[in-house]
């Protein structure tokens, strides 16, 4: 049910991917749940983890028939010139011809549990690449939304840029009208002229950002490069999302059933382990069972002799059946060998578990961490933004009626396209946190993406 209920979900990934593909060369927009079809659809990576999903499976079957018996049909015929015993047991050079066929059949009774240690990894490593998948598409996800939000950030970063320009380009003309009639001096001009001049070189600047964001991912989304597209930023509500009812040993707990590479890790542990005792059914006896029927024809030259019918169908058919064994005594040590690798090999995979166990709580406690650091950071974007839009009305007003300068004037400007610019970054920041706690916990999916 599992394997059948993945290969649906990426089923219909493909499918909607495929659409949205096309609909991206004609709307140029992409949003963030498209663009995460579209790498999961692309992704080289996960191509060759599907593929390797089924060499494993095809690798499963084979252990799987090791349990039925091998049949085979076997046969030859021959021609004989020179001496021989003829039929009336003289010595003599004659020519004679021969055929003969068979049914063989053996199957293994006992082969110290070697059949059913291998089935059990091949079963193990199954589970395990289709958790390796399972990470593999969350890994995909979470870096479609580090660079989605990258973009996002160019985007916005580019718009507050032009807007700020165009303010002070409109600023500059009053300032130019004032300098005309006599009540600014020369030096607010050249002050002000610079700052523009400083802004268009951010613009481009900006443009430049935004369009090497975007090449990476395209990259990701491994799509063509040359496609131009603007990325939405997601209708979600930055004010509804916090960390109520989140604590962190509930998320500590949830991972170590929810982190797909802690399992496989598990799951690669547990398959060694099968495949160590393989490897000590080398010190057992084996059993097989073997049963074969057949015919064959004989007949000299220049000798009367039965009909091949009658020889192959009527006088000569025979079956035999038994058993063989084979008990091992000395080997040159290629059991020993083969038990001590493979338990170097489990030692090292118990190792590797331990070792992502401290990774996976190191990870989610800073990603618990940066989610905090997020929402406080937000919230204080916002106080930010409206005092420094205050501060910034102000100073426009003072200036105006000529009671500050421009200097005071461009620093209160400047202080609020940074909090403009904080905010932005902060929200878009926020948005995307809860992806990466979830991703860290192991409980991201495709279909929670609103």
């Amino acid at each position: 049910m599992q394997v059948k209920g993945i290969k649906n979900s990426i089923g219909l990934i493909l499918l909607f991917a495929s659409a949205y593909t096309q609909a991206l060369a004609q709307e140029q927009v992409l949003t963030f749940k498209e663009a995460v079809e579209i790498a999961l659809k692309n992704n080289v990576g996960l191509k060759r983890q599907n593929n390797q999903l089924e060499s494993i499976q095809a690798q499963r079957l084979n252990n799987k028939a090791q349990y039925l018996p091998n049949i085979a049909i076997r046969g030859g015929g021959s021609r004989t010139d020179g001496l021989q015993i003829d039929l009336e047991g003289q010595g003599r050079s004659i020519t004679s011809d021969g055929f003969q066929a068979s049914v063989d059949a053996s199957v293994p009774l006992f082969n110290g549990m070697a059949r059913i240690s291998n089935l059990k990894q091949s079963n193990t490593d199954f589970n395990g690449q289709l958790q390796s998948i399972e990470r593999s598409q969350q890994q995909v996800m979470v870096d479609v939304a580090n660079q989605f939000l990258q973009v996002l950030l160019d985007q916005e970063l580019l718009k507050i840029s032009n807007q700020d320009l165009q303010t002070q380009q409109k600023l500059l003309e009053q300032i130019k009208n004032f300098y005309e009639v006599g009540t600014r001096p020369i030096t607010d001009l050249y002050n002000q002229d610079a700052l523009v001049k400083n802004l268009e070189v951010q613009v481009i600047r900006s443009e430049n950002a935004l369009r090497n964001d975007k090449s990476i991912l395209a990259q990701i989304l491994q799509i063509e490069p040359v496609l131009d597209f603007d990325v939405v930023i997601p209708n979600w509500d930055a004010n509804m999302i916090n960390l109520e009812g989140i604590e962190l040993n509930n998320l500590y707990i949830q991972a170590s059933k929810s982190r797909s590479d802690l399992q496989q890790s598990k799951t690669q542990e547990e398959s060694i382990k099968h495949q160590l005792r393989a490897a000590t059914s080398g010190y057992m006896p084996s059993v097989n069972l073997a049963a074969s029927y057949g015919s064959r024809y004989f007949a000299q030259r220049g000798e009367e002799a039965e009909s091949f019918g009658n020889q192959f169908f009527d006088l000569n058919p025979q079956l035999s059946y038994g058993f063989n064994f084979n008990i091992p005594i000395f080997d040159r040590l290629s059991t020993r060998n083969a038990r001590i690798a493979s338990k170097m090999q489990f030692d090292n995979a118990k190792n590797n578990t331990s070792n992502l166990e401290k990774t996976v709580k190191i990870e989610i406690q800073r990603a618990y961490q940066n989610f905090n650091s997020a929402i406080i950071s937000y919230s204080a974007s916002q106080a930010q933004l409206k005092s420094a839009e205050l501060a910034f009305q102000t100073q426009e007003e003072s200036y105006e009626l000529g009671v500050s300068n421009q200097v005071e004037l461009s620093q209160a400007n400047q202080l609020y396209i940074q909090a403009v610019a904080s905010k932005a970054q902060a929200e878009l920041t926020l948005l995307f946190q809860k992806i990466i706690l979830d991703f860290n916990v192991g409980t991201l999916k495709y279909d929670d993406i609103p």
